[in-house]
């Protein structure tokens, strides 16, 4: 086998391993549950698709309203790819484990990067995929077939350019903090340093949306993250344009691989930081103490802890300056810390002289994220508040990112979701993203008032908590 043949094989047998890893565990070990989730995911895809669709044939008669729809996309389209690459990034970072079954194999550190960098380029671009799926996929329905050349100018060849980009950019700039010796926080500054490119490409977005309605009055195209693109399409023809795509995303890729090092960074991990002592032991409200304090401090000195609160916080940024949806939802990304808690924190579960109710354990995970959540929320609400926000939204967006917490608790905990297994942790927030929006239309079709809005968001979330303690009894950790 070629060294290009090696590095395709250990690609594939990555993705092998997440699948199979996570279709053994938790609900998706059952062949029902993985049927229902595959039929709610397609559904709203082909729902919100279907929408798309209406929406577009409503407007048929306005002129290049075409032009309009794929001029906003091409937008938003970095924010997305920006989001993609850096989630995608963020889960990577715990794949030691998984890059240490290829050791017995004879191929070199850098083909095991770069297998890993394959399955992270499929990972972003199935993200992208969903989020422009809804928006893109009835344009050639209704416009006809010729409107594909204008999707690959707008959409496709500035995100494959841009994602493949991104990752030159970060080895770059992960090999250069090394290189000043920050080893161990050069991904946290990399990754920072990508927030910031991200925060600069928002500014000015009341701008640039006055520029495309601009090009659309006047029956032009303005897609001002892909403006080569779209110029030698028009003046050298599309084959031309796909050419230069092409042979762009080659010269990155070809970059971003040799670039692309190994990443065998086995980093000390902090779980127990205090064990009761034998006196301690009769005390059931001293071990409960301990418990908590142990999970609340395995957090805190957790990586993932400080890199998602820096993502929350740079995001909160970007949202401000998009001016878009209100900031304060950034709040939302910490929440997701819950995906995590439950198999981060097995080693405590499993001394035997920790005896705590199932309950207990789900009760002692939700206040250790509530701890840590609750005051970026607050301080996201006074900075909320002193631009000028409303308040009533900024406090039901702090009700919505705090009650998120139960409920990404317990995809942890049914999935689960380990941090070397990207895939699950995706998957888990796809099924958060479903039951929340699913939880929603259901909702939707009763006319109800807030309280009863309130009441049902409540039952929503007694259910979940009430399925995250079953499961936790039948894995029955804290009995033995």
């Amino acid at each position: 086998m070629t060294a290009v043949q090696e590095t395709l094989s250990i690609s594939r047998f990555f993705r092998t391993f997440l699948v199979r890893r996570m279709l053994s565990l938790g609900i998706l070990r059952y062949r029902g549950t993985r049927i229902l989730l595959a039929f709610l995911g397609t559904t709203l895809l082909i729902v919100l698709a279907t929408i798309g669709y209406l929406f577009y044939r409503g407007s048929n008669k306005v002129e290049h309203i075409d032009t309009l729809v794929l001029g906003l996309a091409n937008l938003t389209l970095p924010q997305w790819v920006f989001i993609g690459f850096i989630v995608v990034r963020l889960l990577f970072l715990k794949s030691s484990n998984m890059l240490s079954l290829t050791e017995s194999l004879p191929v070199t550190d850098h083909q095991r990067s770069v297998a890993l960098f394959i399955n992270e380029l499929a990972f972003i671009a199935g993200i992208l995929i969903i989020i422009f799926f809804s928006s893109i996929a009835p344009l050639p329905f209704v416009f006809g077939i010729e409107v594909s050349s204008q999707v690959a100018t707008s959409i496709v060849f500035p995100a494959a350019t841009l994602v493949v980009g991104l990752a030159f950019i970060y080895n770059i700039l992960t090999w250069g903090f090394s290189v000043i010796r920050l080893e161990r926080i050069k991904d946290i500054l990399a990754i920072c340093v990508l927030l910031i490119l991200a925060g600069v490409s928002q500014i000015g977005m009341t701008t640039k949306v006055a520029r495309i309605t601009s090009a659309f009055q006047s029956g032009n195209r303005a897609f001002l993250w892909s403006d080569t693109y779209t110029w030698i399409s028009e003046k050298y023809g599309f084959f031309i344009c796909s050419l230069t795509a092409v042979i762009s995303c080659i010269f990155l890729l070809t970059a971003a691989t040799l670039t692309s090092g190994a990443l065998f960074t086995r980093q000390k991990e902090y779980i127990l930081t205090r064990t009761p002592s034998k006196g301690d032991l009769s005390n059931p409200s001293t071990i409960r103490q301990t418990l908590f304090k142990s999970y609340l401090l395995s957090f805190l000195r957790a990586q993932e802890t400080w890199i998602t609160l820096i993502f929350a916080l740079g995001g909160y940024i970007l949202l401000i300056l998009s001016q878009s949806i209100p900031p304060i939802l950034a709040g939302e990304i910490i929440s997701f810390l819950g995906i995590y808690a439950y198999s981060s924190t097995s080693p405590l579960r499993n001394f035997p002289s920790l005896k705590v109710r199932p309950v207990e354990v789900y009760l002692f995970l939700c206040l250790s994220l509530l701890s840590i959540s609750i005051p970026f929320v607050l301080v996201f609400f006074i900075g909320f508040w002193a631009i000028g926000g409303d308040s009533t939204t900024g406090l039901i967006s702090v009700i919505g990112c705090i009650g998120t917490i139960p409920l990404t608790t317990t995809l942890g905990i049914i999935l689960p979701s380990e941090k070397d297994n990207p895939l699950a942790v995706i998957t888990g927030i796809a099924i958060a993203a479903i039951s929340v929006i699913f939880f929603a239309l259901g909702l939707s079709v009763f006319s109800l008032p807030p309280w009863g809005w309130a009441i049902a968001t409540l039952f929503f979330l007694l259910s979940v908590a009430s399925a995250g303690i079953i499961e936790i009894k039948k894995n029955s950790l804290p009995d033995h």
